[in-house]
């Protein structure tokens, strides 16, 4: 437990937004596996302060339907989508 409470692990503003970021992040992909539509779409999900990238493959229809769950999270500010060629 000493190793925890040394400086290099002490809680800095940076620190903590990305930890922010990494939550909302899992809390937008258990989103997108909740949902019928998105369920079996393969996306990857990243986040930095509350703007939500999502990229994958696929139908314009089903990139609305990332775009559509992924909104609805809470703390999710703004979401884009990028295709992969």
């Amino acid at each position: 437990m000493s190793l925890v409470r040394s400086p290099q692990f002490a809680e800095t503003g940076v620190t903590h937004q990305k930890l922010e970021d990494l939550a909302l992040a899992a809390r937008v992909r258990a989103a997108l596996r909740r949902a019928p539509e998105t369920r079996e779409a393969r996306v990857k999900v990243s986040a930095e302060e509350g703007k939500v990238a999502l990229s994958g493959a696929g139908s314009t229809d089903e990139m609305l339907a990332f775009i559509e769950v992924a909104s609805a999270v809470p703390g999710v500010r703004d979401v884009a989508y990028h295709t992969l060629q």
